[in-house]
């Protein structure tokens, strides 16, 4: 292969790709995913460091970045004006950079630059990723003549109710795009609980100089720690609830990257699997308390995946079905559970996966849907089958075509699944289902496929029932007794005066043990009455 033709592996290359793919095919996850984990493969071994020139060019340090393939450069060429809108004068990519937040940064960065301030909107939302592992420079937004900005209130002193201070949901949303969608936004600060966490509550809020936000934030963290060893978890709630609320008070009026890294650096140190899993377990147990409830989701959606997976272990380990309802309440309003369960489908071990594609039944909404319909080929048939499952949640006709592909897998236990799935769907599943009994070579899939179709009912399921009854199928098995009696009981099921015409008729078979069965099944359905019940779905 010549020069020319050696694909370019640049880190600045790599990173435009997939911020253009983002843009052309918003919808394909898995193949973004997959050129994401290319990229951090990529920073293994180089970095870059990004910035634009004073012509609008992408540079990596002091080098111009260009290609000479029209597809790559014009991906270039986006990525730099998309740096430009938004004011990002540097930005750092290295080994510390990890999948999630590197997806949150090309989401961003793919997401067109149309807001009243982008520079103030790009700063805003990603404060969610973290300074240290993804270092950047932001342009300062260009503030115009406001008479609302001389008026801005001084800082309550310590001994004032520190939620005072904290924005209130109008004041939240009165920037509009500029604002972050976090969970987060109008959590106003706890009040109540010790003296000594509302006196640093307020520090916190009154101070201005970076320099001084360390030692209180350390103290802070402190507290929260040692009110979670100690067992007193109210406090420990109170404490980070308040972290979170100041956090986001704090980067609201000077979102720098200093200030932001602050933040970042306690909140990381309370990030413990131990301390996450005690607040999952607070907030299921908790449900009922409208106020604790509404601290523990902030807590939880402030950290992200770790916050996902703590709910998550949550959910597996459920005592009742209320406290695992209460579980994937919280979990659907996280920002990261699916980006947890996205890396839970795809773990080398199939236990997990089968668990993660569970729980993305659970969760049943669209995304979840496409994360289960990635796993349509999973090596592992129990896998496959679980995937079945998780299917016969989903309403859509994509989920439909997904399980009229599992009818024709090469694993009985899959198809045999596949069939359970489809017989909710009602007479939209008779085209899926009647083709077996021409041609399923499983006994158990074909039975079950037989008494689905009685199940469901309605005349194109009568017809083929019959053809089956009477031995004019194309199945190898047409001519067995046992066969054409699982058709006669699945029409005695369905028992509208065709079937039961069907079935009368076979009294009079050549086959000995037809004719009894027949005999039976009429008897047990005149005990019971003839009905029409089932004529109604074809209405």
């Amino acid at each position: 292969m010549s020069d020319a033709a050696a694909p370019d592996t640049r880190i600045p290359v790599r990173l435009a790709r997939v911020v253009a793919h983002i843009v052309a095919a918003p919808a394909a996850l898995a193949e973004h995913r997959g050129e994401l984990r290319a990229l951090v493969k990529a920073l293994k071994k180089a970095q870059a460091e990004l910035g634009v020139s004073a012509d609008g060019a992408l540079r990596d340090g002091e080098s111009a970045v260009t290609s000479e393939d029209a597809d790559t450069q014009a991906a270039l060429t986006l990525l730099a004006g998309r740096l430009q809108s938004y004011g990002v004068e540097r930005l750092v990519l290295s080994d510390k950079a990890t999948d999630a937040d590197l997806f949150d940064l090309v989401k961003l960065l793919a997401t067109t630059p149309d807001q009243a301030d982008p520079v103030a909107f790009f700063a805003a939302r990603a404060a969610a990723v973290d300074a240290r592992a993804i270092p950047r420079t932001l342009r300062q937004a260009v503030v115009a003549d406001e008479p609302e900005a001389p008026s801005v209130k001084e800082p309550a002193s310590v001994r004032e109710p520190a939620s005072a201070q904290a924005p209130t949901p109008d004041e939240a949303t009165a920037t509009g795009d500029a604002r972050s969608d976090r969970l987060v936004e109008a959590l106003p600060l706890p009040e109540g609980g010790d003296d000594e966490l509302q006196a640093l509550f307020g520090t916190l809020l009154a101070t201005e100089d970076v320099e001084l936000l360390r030692d209180p934030l350390d103290r802070l963290t402190l507290l929260a720690d040692l009110a979670f060893r100690t067992g007193r978890f109210d406090r420990m709630t109170h404490a980070l609830a308040g972290l979170v609320a100041i956090e986001h008070a704090q980067l609201e009026r000077d979102a720098s990257d200093e200030r932001r890294r602050e933040f970042a650096r306690a909140v990381r140190r309370l990030a413990t699997p131990v301390i996450l899993r005690q607040v999952a377990t607070l907030r299921r147990t908790r449900a009922a308390d409208a106020v604790a409830t509404r601290q523990l989701q902030a807590i939880l959606h402030r950290y992200g995946t770790d916050g996902a997976e703590a709910m998550i272990d949550e959910l597996v380990n459920a005592p009742t079905p209320d406290a695992r309802k209460a579980c994937l309440e919280a979990l659907r309003a996280l920002r990261r559970t699916h980006d947890a369960l996205f890396d839970l489908v795809r773990h080398t071990d199939d236990l997990r996966v089968r668990q993660g594609i569970e729980l993305l039944a659970a969760l049943g909404d669209a995304r979840a849907e496409q994360l289960v319909l990635e796993q349509l080929r999973h090596p592992d048939a129990r896998t496959r089958r679980e995937v079945m499952a998780a299917l016969e949640r989903f309403p859509s006709a994509a989920a439909l075509d997904a399980i009229g592909v599992g009818l024709t897998d090469d694993e009985p236990i899959v198809r045999l699944r596949a069939v359970a799935a489809v017989i909710p769907r009602g007479q939209i599943a008779v085209r899926l289902l009647a083709p077996l009994l021409d041609a399923e070579p499983d006994r158990e899939v074909l039975y079950a496929a037989i008494a689905g179709l009685g199940t469901i009912g309605g005349a194109d399921a009568v017809q083929a029932l019959i053809k089956a009854a009477n031995g004019e199928t194309q199945h190898q098995r047409r001519r067995g007794a046992s066969y054409r009696l699982q058709a006669c009981a699945a029409l005695a099921l369905i028992r509208t005066p065709q079937a039961m015409a069907a079935v009368q008729v076979l009294r009079d078979d050549r086959d000995r043990e037809v004719r009894e069965g027949a005999m039976r099944l009429v008897a047990q359905a005149a005990r019971r009455g003839t009905t029409a019940v089932r004529a109604l779905a074809d209405a």
